[in-house]
C-alpha cells in the first residue's frame, strides 16, 4: 500500500514537471517548457541641483540598489490545445539612500514582486479566451529633462468568436500606473472595455463596427482628490464596391461621449462616393454631418462637396472642387461657400532629374452671424515639438482660455499647467506653445488643445487664395531646388470688422537641400507679410555621417533666425525684434573590444530672443557588453539648463549586471 502511494505521488510529480520535449504533442495536468532564469544587480544614481536668483540653491541626491531574480517559462494545462501561455516573475530587494538641501539624509528598503502571466484558452476553437496580468517597473530616460520610473499594473481578458459571417472580439482591462522621480508624480487608474465585429461579402462589401468605453482616474501624489474622466465611443463603417471596382461608396458614423475634464458629446456621419469616368477622369461626391455639444456650446454642421479630376499622360493633373458648409450654433450661424482649381505638372527630365510644378486658386464667401465675439475650439490636435513653432490653427486666441492635455486616453484627464509644463507666446495674431525644457511634456507627445478665439459677430466677407510652387531635383533626388509663393486677401462684403480686422497675407519661400549617403545639408529663406505680422526667417541645416576611430560618427546642426519688423512682446511702440534657435548634436557609436556596444550622444540647444532665453545641454553615454551569459549595461545622462535667472542640472547613472541561467 505504501509502495502504491509512492508510485502515485511520483507519477504526479513527473506530470507537473514534464519538460518541453515536443510539448505540443504531450498531455499532462501541467505542462512546463524550458525554464529561463536570470539574476540582476542594479545601481541607480539620481542627482539634481538648481540655482535661483535671490534665493538659496537646492540639491538632491539619491542612490538605489536592487537585486532581482527573474524567471520565464512557457506552460500548458493538460494540452497546448486547451490552455497555453507564458509565466514570468521578478523578486527584488531594494535599498535606497537620499539627501536634500535643508533636510536630514534618509534611507529605506523594500521587497518587490513583479510578475507577468498570459494565456489563451481553446485557441483552435470558435471561441478562444485570452487573458493577461502583469506588473512592471520601467525607467524612462529623456533629453533635456530628468528621467523617472513608471510603475504599471495591468490585468485583462479577451474573448474572440470565430465565424465566416460575423467574427467578434471583446476585451476588458484594468491598468494602474504611478510615476516616481518626476517634478510632480502622478497616479493613473484606467478601466477599458472594447468590442469589435466585422462582416465581409466577397469583394463587394466590408462592414466594421466597434464599441469602446474608458474610465480614468488621475491624481497628484500628495495632492488634491483624484479627477475622474470617462469616454465612450461607438462607430460603424461600410465600404461598397461595384461596377468592376470603378464605383465606391464609403459610409461611416461615430458617436463619442466624454465627461470629467471636458464634457463633450459629438457625432459624425460621413458619406464619400468615388467613381471612374474613364481611364483619365475621376469624380466624387462627399457629405458630412456633425453634431457637437461641449462646454455649454451646441453646434450642428452640414458639409457637401463635389470634385472632378483629369489626368493627361500621367504628367498633368487638373482638379476642380466645390464645397458648401453650414454651421448652426447656439449663438448664431456661419455659412461658407467655396470653390478651388488645382493644376499639377510633373515630368521626368534627363540626367535622372525630376520637375514638379503646382498652381492652386481658391475663393470662399463666408457669412457669419453670432451673438458674441468669441468661438470655442475643443481638442485641437497638436504634436509637441521642442524646436518648432507649435502654432495653433486659429488666430486671435484668448490665451487665458487655453487648456492643454495629453491625447493618450490613459493620461487625458491630466491638465498641464501654464508656466510649468508649457509656455504661451503671441506673435501678432498667431499663438504658439513652447515645450522646450518642459518637465512633463516630451518632444513628439500628442496633445489636445482647447481654447477660445476672437471673431467678428456679424460679417460677410470673401477670401481669395492663390498658391504657386514647385521643385526640381537632380541625380535621383540628391539635390533639390524649391520655392513657393502664397497670397491671401480678404474683402468685406457686408457687416463690420471692428473686432478683428480683415487682412491680407503674402509670403514667398525658396531654398535648396541635398541628401546623400553620408552628407545632408540645406537652407531656405521665408518672407511673410501681413497686417499684424511681418517677419523674415532664414534656416539652415547640415548633417554628416562618417567613420571615426573604428566607429560611426554622426553630426548635425540646425539654425533658425527670424527677424520681426515689430516686437510682438514689447507693444506697438517697439521697432524691431529678432529670435534665433540653434541646435547642435553628435552621436558616436562604436563596438569596444569586440563585445561592447557604446553610444555617446551630445545635444546643445540655444534660444535667444522671445520671452525667455535658454541654453540646454544634454550628454548621455550608454554601453552594453555581452560576455557569454552575462550582460552588463550602463545608462548615464547629464542635463544642464540655463534660463538666465536660474539654472538646473540633473544627473542619472544606471549600472545593471544580468546573469542568465
Amino acid at each position: 500500500m505504501r509502495l502504491k502511494k509512492i508510485l502515485w505521488h511520483t507519477g504526479i510529480i513527473l506530470i507537473l514537471t514534464m519538460p518541453d520535449v515536443a510539448m505540443s504533442q504531450q498531455r499532462g495536468l501541467i505542462l512546463l517548457g524550458e525554464l529561463q532564469q536570470s539574476v540582476d544587480f542594479i545601481y541607480d544614481y539620481n542627482g539634481k541641483r538648481a540655482s535661483y536668483a535671490n534665493s538659496r540653491d537646492f540639491s538632491l541626491t539619491e542612490h538605489r540598489f536592487e537585486e532581482k531574480y527573474h524567471f520565464d517559462i512557457p506552460y500548458g494545462i493538460y494540452s497546448h490545445r486547451l490552455l497555453k501561455g507564458h509565466l514570468s516573475a521578478d523578486f527584488s530587494l531594494n535599498q535606497e539612500m537620499f539627501s536634500a538641501s535643508g533636510t536630514s539624509p534618509g534611507s529605506g528598503s523594500a521587497v518587490n514582486f513583479q510578475y507577468s502571466i498570459d494565456g489563451i484558452l481553446l485557441d483552435r476553437k470558435p471561441f478562444p479566451v485570452s487573458f493577461f496580468s502583469n506588473s512592471s517597473r520601467n525607467h524612462v530616460q529623456r533629453e533635456f529633462s530628468g528621467g523617472y520610473d513608471l510603475l504599471t499594473d495591468s490585468n485583462g481578458v479577451g474573448l474572440s468568436i470565430k465565424n465566416r459571417f460575423l467574427p467578434m472580439k471583446a476585451y476588458y482591462s484594468v491598468i494602474n500606473s504611478k510615476t516616481s522621480g518626476q517634478y510632480q508624480d502622478r497616479t493613473q487608474d484606467t478601466e477599458n472595455i472594447s468590442m469589435s465585429m466585422s462582416n465581409k461579402i466577397r469583394d463587394i462589401s466590408q462592414t466594421d463596427a466597434a464599441i469602446f468605453h474608458s474610465e480614468n482616474r488621475s491624481a497628484l501624489i500628495g495632492g488634491a482628490d483624484s479627477a475622474r474622466f470617462t469616454s465612450s465611443e461607438y462607430s460603424v463603417r461600410n465600404r461598397l464596391n461595384w461596377a468592376g471596382q470603378k464605383k465606391e461608396l464609403n459610409s461611416s458614423y461615430k458617436l463619442h461621449d466624454s465627461s470629467g475634464l471636458i464634457d463633450n458629446t459629438y457625432s459624425i456621419w460621413v458619406e464619400n462616393f468615388n467613381m471612374a469616368l474613364g481611364k483619365a477622369m475621376d469624380a466624387g461626391l462627399e457629405y458630412e454631418n456633425t453634431h457637437n455639444r461641449s462646454m455649454g456650446q451646441r453646434e450642428i454642421s452640414n458639409f457637401g462637396g463635389a470634385w472632378l479630376q483629369h489626368r493627361l499622360f500621367q504628367s498633368l493633373t487638373t482638379r476642380l472642387a466645390f464645397q458648401i458648409r453650414q454651421n448652426d450654433i447656439n449663438s448664431g450661424s456661419e455659412n461658407d461657400i467655396g470653390g478651388s482649381f488645382n493644376i499639377s505638372y510633373q515630368k521626368r527630365l534627363p540626367q535622372r532629374s525630376n520637375l514638379k510644378l503646382n498652381f492652386s486658386q481658391r475663393v470662399d464667401v463666408i457669412d457669419s452671424k453670432r451673438d458674441g465675439n468669441t468661438a470655442l475650439v475643443i481638442d485641437e490636435p497638436l504634436t509637441a515639438r521642442y524646436f518648432e513653432q507649435n502654432i495653433l490653427i486659429n488666430r486671435n486666441v484668448v490665451t487665458d482660455s487655453i487648456i492643454v492635455r495629453s491625447a493618450d486616453p490613459a493620461k487625458s484627464s491630466i491638465r498641464y499647467t501654464l508656466g510649468m509644463d508649457y509656455w504661451v507666446e503671441q506673435i501678432g495674431t498667431q499663438t504658439r506653445l513652447i515645450f522646450l525644457s518642459s518637465p512633463t511634456i516630451n518632444d513628439g507627445d500628442n496633445l489636445f488643445v482647447t481654447y477660445s478665439y476672437l471673431l467678428n459677430p456679424s460679417i460677410k466677407y470673401a477670401t481669395y487664395s492663390r498658391s504657386i510652387g514647385g521643385y526640381i531635383s537632380f541625380l535621383d533626388g540628391r539635390y533639390r531646388l524649391f520655392g513657393d509663393f502664397n497670397d491671401m486677401n480678404q474683402d468685406l462684403l457686408a457687416g463690420r470688422d471692428d473686432v478683428i480686422r480683415l487682412s491680407s497675407q503674402h509670403s514667398y519661400r525658396f531654398g535648396f537641400d541635398s541628401k546623400q549617403e553620408s552628407v545632408s545639408f540645406g537652407a531656405q529663406y521665408l518672407n511673410y507679410d501681413s497686417r499684424e505680422d511681418k517677419h523674415q526667417t532664414m534656416e539652415g541645416f547640415a548633417g554628416h555621417d562618417r567613420g571615426f576611430a573604428r566607429g560611426l560618427l554622426s553630426l548635425y546642426m540646425k539654425d533658425t533666425y527670424t527677424m520681426y519688423d515689430v516686437n510682438p512682446f514689447a507693444g506697438s511702440s517697439s521697432t524691431a525684434y529678432s529670435e534665433n534657435l540653434l541646435k547642435l548634436g553628435m552621436l558616436y557609436r562604436k563596438v569596444l573590444f569586440g563585445m561592447a556596444d557604446m553610444k555617446l550622444k551630445t545635444d546643445y540647444a540655444n534660444s535667444r530672443g522671445g520671452s525667455v532665453s535658454r541654453d540646454l545641454i544634454s550628454v548621455s553615454l550608454n554601453m552594453q557588453m555581452v560576455v557569454r551569459n552575462v550582460i552588463i549595461t550602463l545608462l548615464s545622462q547629464m542635463n544642464w539648463q540655463d534660463l538666465g535667472s536660474n539654472s538646473t542640472r540633473d544627473e542619472q547613472v544606471r549600472l545593471e549586471l544580468t546573469r542568465f541561467f
